[in-house]
This record gives C-alpha cells, structure tokens and sequence, in this order.
C-alpha cells in the first residue's frame, strides 16, 4: 500500500565476535534504514506481509465457494489414479506436471469434493508467491547496483508492487480457477528459485541457500513446462544486478549454475515419457502453422500488456482466431517489436529496466513464441510476467509523481501520503473488481 518510503540511515553496527559477522551484515544492509512514513515504522517487518495477507484475503474470500468447472472434472473429479490415491507407483514421477498432481491427490483425500480445500490452497499458494516477490524487489532495489537511487524507498515500491500484484484482476483466472494451481506453483518455485538464489550470496551460509535454489528449481520443473526459463531468468538477473561478466559468473559460480541448468533433465525425461499429455498440450498440433501462430502471438502479447494496465474485459475462453492477413498485424508486430529491441538494448547497457523486459519476453517465451499451443490464449499466463509490467508502472510513475509534487512544493511527508493515498487507491479498486470478477465463476 506504499509507494514511496523515506528512510533515514541508522549509525553503523559493528560485531566484534567472528560467527555470524558476516551473514548479520549482510541482513543488515538491507535492513539498516528504518522507515519514516505513515505507516510503516521501524521494527515492523511483519507488516508487509500481514498487510499482502490482508489484501489477498480480501480480493479472494468470495472465491472459496467457487465449484469444480471445465477442467477441474477431468483432472480432479474424474475417476483417475493420481488424484484419487497416493498409492505408491513410478508412473507418477514421469508425468511432465507430477508435483501439482500429488498435490490434488492430497486434497482429495482430505476434502473430498468440499471446494474450499482446493481454494485455500491455491490462495495460499499465491500470498506466497506475492511474500516473495516482495523480498525480490526489496532485495534488488537495496542491492549494491541500485542502492543509491532506490534504497531509501525499496521497502515502498517493493511493498506497492506485492500488493497490486496479488489482487489484479487478472491473476483471477490463475487463483480461483482450481485446475490453475499448475501456474501457481510453477510460479511460486519460480520465485522461490530466484529469492534463494539472492539469499545465498549474501549469506555465510552460502552454499545451502544455494543448494535450496537447485532443489527449489527442480521442483518447479514438475509443476509446468514454462519453469524451464528460470535457470536462464538466475543466470541474466546474476549478470544484470551482481557480476557483469558471464565469464566471471561462471568462474565464482560454474557449480551452481551446473545443478541449476541440470535440472532440465526432469523436465525432459517428462516430456519425453508423457506423450500422451504431451500431445494433449498442443505441442504436436497440426493445422497450425509455426509464423501463423508466432504473427497471431503479437496481437495476443500487446491484449495481455493492455490487460496489465486496464483489466477490462476479462475473459475465459477467448478462442482467439489465427492471424491470417499480416497487415493486421502490423500495430501489434511494432509493439511486441519495440519491447523486444528495448529490451535488449537496456539489457546490454546493463540498465534494469531491460531486465522487467527480459522476465516478460522469457516467461512468455514458451507459451506465446513459435511452438502452437492448443489454448492460443489465456490469460494465466499472464501470472508471473504481470510483475515486470507492474514494477516498471510503479517506479516510473513514482518519479513521475516525485517531480510534480517537487514542482508544485508539497512538503515531504505530505508527498508520501499522496502516495500512500494513490497505491491505496489502486489496491482498493483491484480488489473490488477481483471480487466481483469471481462471481463469474460460480457458474460454468
């Protein structure tokens, strides 16, 4: 619900015992300003979540009641092994999505058909997420690459960014809609691979944060294919925001990015082994074309970045026609070609904000690129690549903010209540529309 956070610099720390030295100033870099605003005080660090906890619950409490539809038949109601039992047997470690699977499989058994077991899970799954995207910011805004623009309101955009994450109205489809929980957790291990991995190098306990990411990693390859683009996502974040050298990276951190990249392999053995889902996914379509679905992807990538910004209409099934006449295109093609073009040379100039492109082209990479998918589009995929578009609103609408209220001599604190009052604002009118928005699915 912050926006902009004003903190003052507290007087140095210093430890004269050995253990421990290092792995408390790393936590105390990030944690060493306290917080002068309205809201947030010092010592507060519960807050944050409390307060995504609040917002989550808010936007979702109406979705508890939502009942199985479409695709929750098939893959939780119907009469099948793996969401019926957890009977032991190495079928299930070879379906390309085993983890979530288990996961309903427990469900079942615990609630039976009793709906709000399911939701809760899936609610749960994404306040997580959102806890994590926190620290992400936070963590990258306080960094040493980024201390001195951001540092003093890190906690503030990072907070900001959590909350109108974890109640736009278009992660709805991916929280309330049961069957969605692949995204969810793909998302969720995404987040946690990437927050462990920052956790690690500031950590004596360097190599068991690190270790944790490779598990984390792994795990997320049993949730959904598109978790294959997180080893890559580390890697650029690494060179982005820690070393600038990929030779370097690899020479202080070869080990980590080895067990990283080797988590492929379960997704590969997965996929090669379901084929069946596999070809149940789309992968294998025929009648589509590679450039017919690659043209038709432009237009569906700039409806997703409109969405982002104003979510409105929202819908389920949008059995998006094929692109057939490229003319048509042409808005849509110089768009996603702009971002693509700005990305990388942001990227390559090693300013952030072609990292907020990266993670959008990357997630989208597998789903929204060449390779035909049965569902051309939807707008879960949407999950994790809305934060990249949410952050770059909200620090560049900052600054935007900042400098009007400079030029227009408001007071400082009086600045931060503004926007404190406009994040509010956003938040409380995300969560309306996610609420009503799930009443649409109490009904197939």
């Amino acid at each position: 619900m912050i926006l902009s956070m004003q903190l003052h610099s507290s007087p140095s720390v210093f430890i004269n015992f050995r253990t421990g030295i290092a792995e408390y100033k790393a936590e105390y870099h990030f944690m060493k300003k306290s917080v002068d605003d309205p809201i947030i005080k010092k010592g507060s660090h519960l807050f944050p979540f409390l307060l995504i906890l609040a917002a989550g619950l808010c936007a979702y409490a109406n979705s508890f009641s939502v009942p199985f539809i479409l695709d929750d038949r098939r893959t939780i109601l119907d009469e099948n092994f793996f969401t019926r039992s957890l009977c032991p047997s190495w079928d299930i470690f070879f379906r390309r999505r085993c983890l979530v699977d288990i996961s309903f499989a427990i469900n079942h058994l615990l609630s039976k058909e009793q709906v709000w077991g399911y939701h809760l899970v899936n609610l749960t799954t994404h306040i997580a997420a959102a806890t994590l995207l926190y620290g992400i910011v936070r963590r990258t805004l306080s960094g040493p690459t980024l201390e001195n623009r951001f540092g003093n309101a890190a906690k503030g955009i990072a907070l900001s960014a959590a909350l109108i994450w974890t109640v736009h109205p278009l992660q709805s489809q991916s929280v309330t809609y049961i069957s969605q929980r692949y995204e969810l957790w793909m998302g969720f291990f995404y987040l946690l691979t990437l927050y462990t991995f920052l956790r690690g190098i500031q950590s004596t306990h360097k190599n068991r944060w690190l270790a944790v990411a490779v598990v984390t990693c792994a795990f997320g390859q049993m949730t959904k294919e598109v978790m294959i683009t997180a080893p890559i996502a580390v890697l650029l974040y690494d060179r982005m925001f820690l070393i600038p050298s990929f030779i370097r990276i690899f020479r202080e951190r070869g080990q980590f990015y080895l067990g990283l990249f080797s988590t492929w392999i379960l997704s590969f053995i997965a996929v090669m082994i379901d084929i069946p889902s596999r070809n149940a996914a789309g992968f294998s379509l025929r009648g589509i074309h590679p450039l017919n679905y690659l043209l038709t992807q432009a237009e569906i990538i700039a409806h997703y970045l409109k969405l982002s910004i104003w979510p409105h209409p929202l819908c389920f099934d949008y059995q998006w026609p094929l692109a057939q006449d490229p003319v048509k295109i042409i808005p849509s093609a110089i768009t996603v070609i702009l971002l693509l073009a700005g990305t990388l040379t942001a990227y390559l100039k090693r300013h952030p904000i072609g990292y907020l492109g990266i993670w959008l082209i990357l997630i989208l990479a597998p789903t929204s690129s060449i390779f035909p998918i049965a569902d051309i589009a939807v707008e879960h995929r949407m999950y994790l690549p809305l934060a990249s578009v949410i952050i770059f609103v909200i620090v560049t609408g900052r600054e935007v903010v900042i400098d009007l209220l400079r030029t227009a001599k408001i007071r400082n604190s009086h600045r931060s209540w503004i926007m404190v009052g406009i994040v509010s604002t956003l938040t409380a009118t995300s969560i309306l529309i996610t609420h009503r928005r799930n009443t649409d699915y109490q009904s197939e």
